[in-house]
């Protein structure tokens, strides 16, 4: 005989509430057109039923079947359903616990519920968990951080036909966004992956990510769209960002996306050279040999192309320089080359000409 549960509090009020997105695929026994029906759910549940308990939370859960919402009912519901073993009340529970709903939020509680499908010894039937799952790897919470994991699950829920996991990802975790962004960009190959790539960082990047605004950047790049790159090579820049800097210059020495602007490209390109990206101390020599930006000056010119070179940079401009200057030229550039490491600090490391 069934033991016999006491859950009058469970079966008392009603109130309303919006649906989750995957309802329709509750299992339900009982339709409302009968109100017999529902009666019986109602004594199976008391009785302890789990197929009946599970039927009852997921009408409180929803607001179905002529029940109002009532989160905590709905808990109350899945927990008698799961401890009598239901074999889907456990993803019901998890979502509950990741959204707070009729619970305190614990992503540990939604990780343990979910621990077997995380080791794959079965599918979950809503699409809808796959994507938690996945979650809860692109957030680190419940489970370790793991975009490559988390892109998985959420490939797996679209597969199933749930195509709003990136909706979900919290919009306070302007972190997040970028990771799963940046995966998507670097470990997937389809157009459709760089698109979800760039919807991704750009939810980073209106947040403030620097890192975000610079990728985001590349790949409007990539798509020859400069004149979307370029703004956002603009405001990582304008957070320090070197490679940023030396891409807003080469945007605004080339005319890609800004107008061309010699004195702009300077200024940015002098900023990143000063924290020793080589690209850009390559471009700062580019610069001054030709004299466009600042007042050309051959020796300033070797002197930062040369040190761009030190810095791992396989300089031409260095060379085509050198080519035109006198012996002592040369040595008074590579002494201007060790005074601008210096100041620099140089990292510890010893200027070797």
């Amino acid at each position: 005989m069934k033991p016999r549960l006491s859950l009058p509090l469970l079966l008392l009020g009603l109130i309303s509430g919006p649906t989750l997105s995957f309802a329709d695929q509750a299992v339900t026994v009982y339709m409302d057109s009968e109100a017999s029906n529902i009666q019986a759910v109602i004594s199976e549940a008391e009785a302890g039923s789990p197929w009946a308990l599970f039927d009852l939370g997921s009408w409180y859960y929803e607001g179905i079947h002529g029940f109002e919402k009532n989160d905590r009912r709905a808990f109350n519901a899945m927990s008698a359903a799961y401890s009598f073993g239901h074999p889907l009340a456990a993803e019901y529970l998890a979502d509950m616990y990741w959204n707070a709903r009729g619970v305190n939020r614990n992503p540990e509680k939604t990780a343990k519920l979910l621990a077997a499908y995380v080791r794959k010894k079965k599918e979950p039937a809503y699409a809808k968990t796959h994507a938690l799952i996945g979650m809860m790897y692109a957030i680190g919470k419940g489970l370790p951080q793991n975009e490559k994991q988390a892109a998985a699950w959420f490939n797996k829920a679209k597969e199933q036909g749930y195509d709003q996991m990136e909706l979900d990802l919290l919009e306070n975790e302007p972190s997040v966004c970028y990771n799963l962004g940046r995966y998507y960009y670097e470990h997937e190959n389809s157009p459709e992956d760089v698109d979800k790539a760039a919807m991704l960082l750009h939810k980073a990047e209106v947040r403030n990510h620097t890192e975000a605004a610079l990728l985001l950047g590349d790949i409007y790049y990539e798509k020859g769209d400069f004149q979307n790159a370029a703004p956002l090579y603009l405001k990582s820049a304008m957070d320090g960002h070197p490679e940023a800097q030396y891409k807003a210059a080469q945007a605004y020495y080339y005319g890609d996306g800004f107008p061309q602007d010699y004195s702009a490209a300077f200024l940015w390109a002098y900023e990143a050279a000063r924290q020793n990206h080589a690209k850009s101390q390559n471009l700062l020599g580019l610069l001054y040999g030709l004299g466009e930006g600042p007042k050309k000056d051959i020796i300033e010119a070797y002197a930062w192309a040369n040190l761009a070179v030190f810095n791992g940079e396989d300089s031409q401009i260095k060379d085509n320089i050198e080519g035109n200057l006198y012996p002592d030229q040369i040595k008074e550039g590579q002494i201007r080359s060790r005074s601008i490491w210096e100041e620099l600090d140089g990292d510890g490391i010893t200027f070797v000409e």
